[in-house]
């Protein structure tokens, strides 16, 4: 009986070692498709991001109302936005209406969201996307940022890059 007491924290502790070695192996697969879609010029993701917006079944669309031109977005935000007027797919959502909305970080501008607490922003004067993580101005060390916001919509569609 007494090797009961060893055996089961050790399948346990098997079992966990095998979890983590499989979720940084799943872990390693995006990075190395993110680090795909990444490299996209602007041109290929300009190309390829409007394909993936006509597909129903993976984003829902609204056509834009009105024309925009807001000079503090990158310009193809703008291009984006007095296209469509809103943009989503689950928890992420890119639009007009978003602009309406206060930016959590001082000195951006609001676009979008995505999953809880998780804000899509650009800077006045980049081109830049970022995107912020979590909640209030502290939030600002975690910044992670996409060239344009076709790549950003790339990402967004879960496509998984040819060859991965």
């Amino acid at each position: 009986m007494w090797w009961l007491v060893i055996a089961i924290p050790a399948t346990g502790l098997g079992a966990l070692a095998v979890l983590l070695w499989l979720g940084a192996r799943e872990r390693r697969t995006t990075s190395s498709e993110l680090a795909v879609l990444r490299s996209l010029s602007s041109a290929e993701a300009e190309q390829k991001a409007p394909v993936l917006l006509g597909r129903d079944e993976m984003f829902h669309t609204r056509p834009a109302t009105q024309q925009i031109d807001h000079p503090d977005l990158p310009s193809h935000v703008n291009a984006l936005l007095n296209r469509y007027g809103e943009i989503v797919r689950g928890e992420f959502r890119i639009g007009t209406a978003a602009l309406t909305q206060p930016a959590r970080l001082p000195g951006f501008i609001k676009i979008g969201e995505d999953f809880e607490f998780t804000e899509i922003l650009v800077r006045p004067g980049d081109q830049k996307i970022y995107i912020s993580y979590g909640e209030g101005p502290q939030s600002s060390s975690t910044l992670e940022t996409e060239e344009t916001i076709w790549h950003e919509i790339i990402i967004a569609s879960g496509v998984r890059p040819p060859g991965a």
